[in-house]
């Protein structure tokens, strides 16, 4: 594995650039209505937003070209097979793990198994379509335009941690190792989660002392 790279020093007084790479608008929405729950780190950081539908190996390449103006880059991915083979999918997630201050977030077989998590946990194998039909129940069928989503979500959000953490445990256990694109279903998006939350403490603990 490449050797992890250093984060870049910032300014007390300058704010922070943060980018959010994302597949969908869903993603997005989401996202979105989680860092306004968090007004302290909104206060500190830009945040900048790029939609990117292509193949995996594609965005680690966009990551390289503008990782230096960003302290923190989080990074949504799916599986897809229509975009992604298992070696694109599996590179991406072994290459973007290997820089400090990349936060990949894939998801087999889409971004829909986190907002799943919120509800069940299941470790059967599922297709997109599927997850689409399960969460089209949930929410109507403009659920992925819903700029929403994460109010309609927000009580959940243990529930989802709590979720995803377990099937992590369960493919850590079953021992697939680096086989990311056998891992169905699965997702890190509660890593991107977990570091707001941390950073988000870290300002409010900062600001007090």
């Amino acid at each position: 594995m490449a050797r992890k790279q250093g984060r870049r020093k910032t300014s007390k007084d300058k704010k922070i650039s943060l980018l959010v790479i994302a597949e969908g608008q869903t993603e997005i929405n989401y996202i979105k209505g989680f860092f306004a729950k968090h007004s302290v780190l909104l206060k500190k950081y830009n945040i900048d937003y790029v939609g990117k539908k292509c193949n995996a190996i594609k965005v680690v390449e966009f990551i390289r070209a503008v990782e230096y103006k960003y302290e923190y880059i989080f990074a949504f991915v799916d599986r897809d097979p229509a975009t992604n083979t298992a070696e694109t999918y599996n590179n991406f997630c072994m290459i973007s793990e290997s820089i400090q201050h990349v936060c990949p977030a894939p998801s087999n077989p889409c971004y829909e198994v986190w907002l799943n998590l919120h509800d069940e946990y299941s470790t059967s194998p599922m297709d997109a379509d599927k997850l689409y039909r399960i969460i089209n129940k949930r929410f109507g069928n403009k659920y992925k335009s819903d700029e929403y989503i994460f109010e309609k979500l927000e009580n959940k959000v243990e529930n989802a941690l709590s979720n995803a953490e377990s099937l992590a445990k369960h493919w850590e256990e079953i021992g697939f190792d680096a086989a990311y694109s056998e891992m169905n279903p699965n997702t890190m998006v509660h890593h991107i989660i977990k570091k707001i939350i941390e950073l988000d403490e870290k300002l409010q603990k900062d600001e007090s002392s």
